[in-house]
């Protein structure tokens, strides 16, 4: 019986530190793509005041609101248009779609690796990163979607 309280109190614990490098270990496949990120928001997340908004630590925040991975989802597969508003800085352009050439394994580890390296101080071990079956269901469910339509979707309580 100690035995199997030993084992089953290992196990536990293995499966939970799996569960906290899930989404920096899914990120790593997302690195080269990345770059498409970077281009214009700045490898740590930075962003330009005014012509492109901060990404550091927002993603790992959107990411946790309801409705923020269907919005992120859509905003790098469709892009982006229209008025938003990050930090108090009003942002009016235009995100090109950033899926071009990547299927939704490439596309969930591209997600995961943009949250891992915009994280700044952000502890980002609890969320769950995305996988290439939710980019599928998410995709699915908007699939007349544009770049309006992406703004639509960012969750109202986002600044």
């Amino acid at each position: 019986m100690r035995i199997i309280l030993i084992v089953m109190t290992l196990a536990i614990s293995y499966s939970h530190s799996l569960v906290a490098s899930d989404l920096a270990t899914a990120a790593i496949a997302g690195k080269e793509n990345f770059k498409r990120c970077i281009a214009c928001h700045l490898a740590d997340g930075a962003g330009i005041p005014g012509a492109f908004p901060k990404l550091r630590g927002r993603l790992a925040q959107i990411v946790q609101h309801k409705g923020g991975r269907d919005y992120l989802t859509m905003v790098v597969a469709n892009g982006l248009t229209g008025a938003i508003t990050v930090q108090g800085q009003p942002y009016m352009g235009v995100m090109p779609a950033q899926s071009y050439g990547l299927d939704n394994k490439q596309l969930a580890a591209l997600l995961n690796q943009a949250i891992v390296a915009t994280a700044g101080t952000l502890d980002v071990s609890e969320i769950r990163p995305f996988s290439e079956t939710e980019i599928s269901k998410i995709k699915a469910s908007y699939k007349n979607s544009s770049m309006q339509h992406s703004r639509s979707l960012r969750p109202s309580n986002l600044e």
